[in-house]
C-alpha cells in the first residue's frame, strides 16, 4: 500500500498509508530506500493477518487476574550416540573409550571425596581391557618410532633440496606415507 512520511525524527519516521492508519517506523540512518520500504512494509495494513486471528480466548474484559512469573523450562540434552568408534591416536594405537572424560573427572572428584566406587569401577574397566590395548612402554616405543620416521623424513626433503630436486614435496609426501603405511 502506498504511504506519505508525515515526520522525520531521530531514528524514526511517522508514515500515513493510504487507507489512513498511521504508523510510527523505526529506520536507522544508513537505511537505503529499499531498507525504508522493506521497513514500512511491517506496519502497512495489507501485510497484517486478519485480526480475529490475534485474538486470544483465555481472555475477557472485565476479568481480574493474578499475575505470576513462570520459571523457564530446560531443555533435555540431545541423545548420546548409541555407538562411538573407538578412536585412533596420532600413533596408530587403540585406547578404551568406555569412560568419558568427565566420567574420569567425576571419578577423581568422588575419589577426593572419599567415594571411590567409580573410580574403582573405572580401574577395573582398564584392566579388563590392558590385554587388548597398548602398555605404556608399548606407546612410548611407537612415539618414539613415529617420531624417528618423521626425522627420516624431514632428512630426506633437506638432501634432496641440497641435490636441486625439484620434485623434493613427492619424496618427501612419499616417505611419509611409507611411514604411515608402516
Amino acid at each position: 500500500m502506498e504511504y506519505t512520511i508525515t515526520e522525520v525524527l531521530p531514528g524514526q519516521i511517522v508514515v500515513e498509508f493510504a487507507d489512513g492508519s498511521l504508523a510510527a517506523v523505526a529506520i536507522d540512518p544508513t537505511f537505503t530506500v529499499d531498507d525504508i520500504d522493506d521497513a514500512v512494509s511491517y506496519y502497512d495494513p495489507e501485510f497484517a493477518p486478519d485480526p480475529a486471528t490475534l485474538i486470544n480466548n483465555n481472555v475477557e474484559v472485565g476479568q481480574v487476574r493474578a499475575s505470576i512469573r513462570k520459571e523457564p523450562e530446560v531443555a533435555e540434552a540431545p541423545p548420546e550416540p548409541e555407538t562411538e568408534p573407538e578412536p585412533e591416536s596420532l600413533l596408530g594405537l587403540k585406547f578404551p573409550t568406555e569412560f568419558s572424560p568427565g566420567d574420569i573427572l567425576r571419578a577423581q572428584y568422588f575419589a577426593s571425596h572419599g567415594d571411590n566406587r567409580m573410580l574403582d569401577a573405572l580401574l577395573s574397566a582398564i584392566e579388563e581391557t590392558s590385554e587388548i590395548h597398548p602398555s605404556h612402554e608399548e606407546a612410548i616405543q611407537s612415539f618414539l618410532f613415529y617420531i624417528d620416521g618423521v626425522r627420516q623424513a624431514i632428512v630426506t626433503q633437506k638432501e634432496s633440496e641440497k641435490a636441486g630436486l625439484e620434485e623434493s614435496e613427492d619424496i618427501f609426501n612419499q616417505a611419509l606415507e611409507e611411514l604411515e603405511n608402516g
